[in-house]
């Protein structure tokens, strides 16, 4: 595992918003490949409602364009679950997957990350069926890819998994930019969240993610995470 790349600590726009630091990725064509801010460590865990307390049991859906900073806000989740001794699963469809040297970079542990690669979404609903119900994994990560979904009995049956396990079965989702706050997946998401983008300062960027759907704390909430550019991106 590469050495721990520091975090921003906590900071906040606004009393509604929550934030913290993340390590952050993607793979082309998506948005830019980003990076913890260098900063001292925090140490808190990131407060709820996008806190593991708040996540454990859910189906929860990661939804947006393909400018949207997926990687880098689902790996957020990643470092949360590891840092609490949680096993961490990674099930990717399609030929697309995280560029694995950024995620060390970012402070995650790749030896304790299994990834799990298939060809649809149907594969990625049964091999999700198989390590939920194994009851073995703090977080499982689905990333759907552009255009796949599950039907409404595989949600239901997926939801009812992660609750009995009381794991976080967390999907990644893509379409094209939409105002109505809908997502992929359907009426099993207890929690849906969309992500953007916005650049700050000194190759600055923030990781906003807000609440479209929230059947434990309600809509609209706004979570912020502080990350950088990597080299090469001005």
């Amino acid at each position: 595992m590469a050495p721990f790349a520091p975090f921003r600590a906590p900071m906040s726009a606004d009393p509604t918003s929550t934030a913290s630091s993340s390590p952050g990725l993607s793979t082309p064509p998506e948005a830019p490949l980003l990076l913890p801010a260098a900063v001292p460590p925090a140490t808190a865990p990131t407060p709820p409602p996008f806190g593991w307390a708040s996540l454990a049991g859910r189906l929860c859906e990661l939804h947006g364009d393909a400018r949207s900073p997926h990687l880098s806000v689902a790996f957020g989740r990643v470092h949360e679950a590891q840092q609490r001794a949680e096993p961490v699963v990674w099930i990717a469809v399609g030929p697309s997957l995280f560029f694995a040297p950024d995620a060390a970079a970012g402070g995650i542990d790749l030896e304790a990350l299994p990834v799990v690669r298939v060809d649809t979404a149907a594969d990625a609903a049964r091999a999700a069926d198989v390590l939920l119900r194994s009851g073995a994994f703090g977080l499982v990560v689905v990333d759907l890819g552009p255009r796949a979904r599950w039907s409404l009995a595989v949600q239901n049956r997926l939801a009812g998994l992660a609750r009995h396990h009381r794991s976080v079965l967390l999907c990644l989702t893509r379409s094209e930019a939409r105002r109505d706050g809908k997502g992929v997946l359907d009426s099993p998401v207890s929690l849906r969240v969309q992500a953007s983008l916005e650049r700050r300062e000194d190759r600055r960027f923030v990781c906003v993610t807000t609440a479209t759907r929230d059947k434990h704390h309600g809509p609209g909430w706004r979570h912020e995470e502080i990350c950088r550019g990597p080299d090469g991106l001005c």
